[in-house]
C-alpha cells in the first residue's frame, strides 16, 4: 500500500515524537550531555547559532558593527547572515531572552517542511528513509544549534509543495534564496514538465532578481565571508577538502584547492556520465499517469543546492538539511529494474546517508569513518549530477515512469 493513498506523513510525525523526547532528555540530564551522547557537538547556552541573531540588537544599542565586533553574541562570533535577519530580529525586537522559544519555532518550522514533503513521499519505504536523514547527525547539529537553516529549509519546502502553481513556487525559492542564499539554486533547475513558457518564465524571472540581490548586497556578502571559518571537521565543500588535503599533505598553496576543485570536477564529469549511460540503457515507454514530476523536480532542487553550496565554499553539515527533499526521488529510482538506474538510486542514497553521518561514523570508526564521511560527501557530488543527467535526459513523458520500473 501506497502512503500517499492517506496522507498523514509518518516522516513527519517520528521525527516529532523524536525530537520532543530528546528536549526532554535535555530537561532532566543537560542540554550538552544529551547532545554529545548524540554525537552531535554542544555549545551552551542552547541554540548557539540563533543567539547571533537575537543578540544582534544589542551590539547594535552599542554603535557597533556586528559584522566586525559583535559583543551581543555569547561568543562574540562576527555576525555571518545576510542582513534581512538583523531586520528581521529588531523588526520583531528578540533579544537573547526570546532565544529558546524561538529556537523550537525553528525546530517546528523544519518538521512542519517534512510534513509539506509528504506529496513526494509514495512508498513506507520512502517516509523510513526520510526519517532517517530527518534525525541524522547533520540535521541534529542543526537542531542543536538552533541555525536559521531550519526555517530556511521549510520555506524550501513551501516552494516544493507549490510546485504546480509557478509563480508562488518560483517566489518561495526567491524568498528562500533571499533568507540564505544557497535555496536560489533551486531557481536554476530546468522545469520537468511540459509547461513550456508559463511554468519556465517565472523561474528565469525569479533568477535574475536574485543575481541583482546578490549584486545589490556584495558588499555584506564580502563581509559574510570573512566572518565564516572554514572548519576542516562538520563541513562540506570544496574549502573543506582542500583544508583536509592540506592538514593530510602539506602542499605549497594553491596546490591543496587545486587538488579538492580537480577532484570535484572529477566526480561531476563521472557523474554526468553515468547518468547519460543508464539514461541511453533505460528503454522508451509511455507515461503510465501522474507519475513522479513533482518528486523528481524536488530531487533536482535539492541537488542544485548541494552542488551549489558545494562550490562556493566550505559549509557546516547542518545545510544538508536541504537534500532531504531527494530522499523519495533517490529511493524511486532504487527500486527501478531499469539496467544501471536501481544503482543510481542506491549509490545516492548511501551517499547522502553517510555524507550526513559524519559525527557517528567517526565515533564508531575513528579516522576511517572520517575518511569515509569525506568520500560520502564527494559522492553525494557525482550521485546528484548522475540523476540529474538521467532524469533531465529523459523525454518529459517518461521521467518518472521510467525510473520506477
Amino acid at each position: 500500500m501506497r502512503v500517499e493513498s492517506c496522507r498523514i506523513p509518518y516522516a513527519a510525525i517520528a521525527a516529532f515524537i523524536t525530537y520532543s523526547a530528546i528536549f526532554g532528555a535535555t530537561q532532566i540530564a543537560g542540554w550538552a550531555p544529551v547532545w554529545r551522547a548524540l554525537t552531535v557537538p554542544s555549545m551552551v547556552p542552547p541554540f548557539a547559532d540563533l543567539r547571533m541573531v537575537t543578540g544582534v540588537q544589542q551590539t547594535l544599542d552599542l554603535h557597533l558593527d556586528p559584522r566586525i565586533d559583535n559583543p551581543g553574541d555569547p561568543w562574540n562570533r562576527p555576525f555571518n547572515y545576510p542582513g534581512i535577519w538583523i531586520a528581521i530580529s529588531t523588526g520583531l525586537h528578540w533579544t537573547p531572552d526570546d532565544t529558546v522559544w524561538i529556537g523550537l519555532l525553528f525546530v517546528a518550522a523544519f518538521i512542519a517542511g517534512l510534513a509539506l514533503l509528504q506529496t513526494v513521499i509514495r512508498t513506507p519505504a520512502d517516509a523510513v528513509l526520510l526519517y532517517a536523514a530527518a534525525v541524522s547527525p547533520a540535521a541534529l547539529f542543526a537542531v542543536e544549534r538552533g541555525n536559521v537553516d531550519l526555517f530556511v529549509f521549510f520555506v524550501v519546502c513551501v516552494a516544493i509543495a507549490l510546485y504546480r502553481q509557478p509563480w508562488l513556487h518560483a517566489g518561495a525559492l526567491v524568498a528562500a534564496g533571499v533568507l540564505k542564499l544557497y535555496p536560489a539554486f533551486g531557481l536554476a533547475v530546468p522545469d520537468g514538465s511540459d509547461g513550456g513558457t508559463d511554468r519556465r518564465l517565472p523561474r528565469i524571472v525569479g533568477f535574475a532578481g536574485m543575481v541583482a540581490y546578490v549584486f545589490l548586497i556584495r558588499a555584506e556578502l564580502s563581509s559574510v565571508r570573512r566572518g565564516t571559518m572554514a572548519s576542516p571537521v562538520y563541513s562540506y565543500g570544496v574549502a573543506n577538502l582542500s583544508n583536509v588535503i592540506n592538514s593530510a599533505v602539506r602542499l605549497p598553496v594553491p596546490l591543496p584547492l587545486l587538488v579538492s576543485m580537480a577532484l570535484a570536477v572529477g566526480m561531476m564529469i563521472a557523474g554526468v556520465a553515468a547518468g547519460v549511460a543508464a539514461r541511453r540503457r533505460t528503454p522508451t515507454e509511455s507515461d503510465e499517469g501522474r507519475g513522479f514530476d513533482v518528486q523528481a523536480q524536488a530531487c533536482l532542487i535539492a541537488a542544485a543546492i548541494y552542488v551549489g553550496s558545494y562550490w562556493l565554499r566550505a559549509n557546516y553539515d547542518y545545510r544538508m538539511l536541504f537534500v532531504l527533499p531527494a530522499v523519495p526521488y533517490l529511493n524511486t529510482l532504487r527500486r527501478s529494474s531499469a539496467p544501471g538506474v536501481g544503482w543510481l538510486g542506491a549509490i545516492g542514497l548511501a551517499s547522502l546517508l553517510g555524507a550526513m553521518s559524519q559525527t557517528a561514523l567517526v565515533a564508531v570508526l575513528g579516522r576511517a569513518g572520517f575518511a569515509l564521511n569525506l568520500g560520502a560527501k564527494l559522492a553525494l557530488l557525482g550521485a546528484f549530477c548522475a540523476v540529474g543527467a538521467f532524469t533531465m535526459g529523459m523525454p518529459r513523458t517518461q521521467r518518472s515512469q521510467s525510473a520506477q520500473r
